[in-house]
This record gives structure tokens, sequence and C-alpha cells, in this order.
């Protein structure tokens, strides 16, 4: 048996807002966002559970400032990286409109394997 003690800071930690990322054999195979952190792509209930058991899981945390723009960082990382898992219509957000810097340094850098 396994034991684990929470705070309720550990549990805010993984209830904040995120944009998270199924990644199978190194490439975005679903992308997903949530309010709820965890409770979201972590729930038996999510749409694409089965991706879990074989995907490996990116985690975008978000702060609260991002929670209303959440589904512009999610809808736009589909449009770029067209995982085949995500088949629904794409919003096109502003010319000027810039993703969060954590996001900016993952986008930039899985370019960079996609060249190498």
């Amino acid at each position: 048996m396994n034991v684990e003690t929470f705070t309720t800071e550990h549990i805010e930690a993984l209830a904040r807002p995120c944009v998270y990322i199924f990644m199978e054999a190194g490439k975005p195979a679903y992308i997903g966002s949530s309010t709820e952190g965890i409770f979201r792509f972590g729930s038996p209930g999510h749409h694409h559970s089965e991706l879990r058991t074989r995907s490996e899981i990116l985690v975008f945390w978000l702060t609260k400032e991002w929670k209303r723009g959440i589904r512009q960082v999610e809808e736009r990382l589909i449009r770029l990286l067209q995982p085949p898992y995500n088949k629904r219509m794409i919003y096109s957000p502003h010319p000027a409109w810039r993703f969060p810097a954590e996001i900016e340094l993952f986008l930039d850098r899985y370019e960079q394997k996609k060249v190498a």
C-alpha cells in the first residue's frame, strides 16, 4: 500500500487551468484544455482516456489570467500541430495573439525536432 498526504495547496495546484497534449511517438495525438486541471484529462470519463495508457502527457499549467483565453490557446495549438484525434472546427484567433511563453518554447523545440 502507498499512502500520500496532500495539502489544499497541492490539490489547488493540480486543479488550475491547463492545456494538455497526449503525445504518441513524440508527436501530438490529441490536444485539450481544462479550467479544472488534472480533473479533466485524468478523468476515466475523458473521451480520449484510452490515449493516456499509451501516451506521454505534456501539461502546460496556465496562470489564472489565462482562464478566459484557454480555449484560444488550445485551438491555436490544434491549428498549428494538427493532431489526428482533434476533429472539430478550429477557431481563428486575432493575428496579433500570442501563446504563453512556455508554449512558445515548446513549439520552438518541437519545430526543431521536426526539421532535424
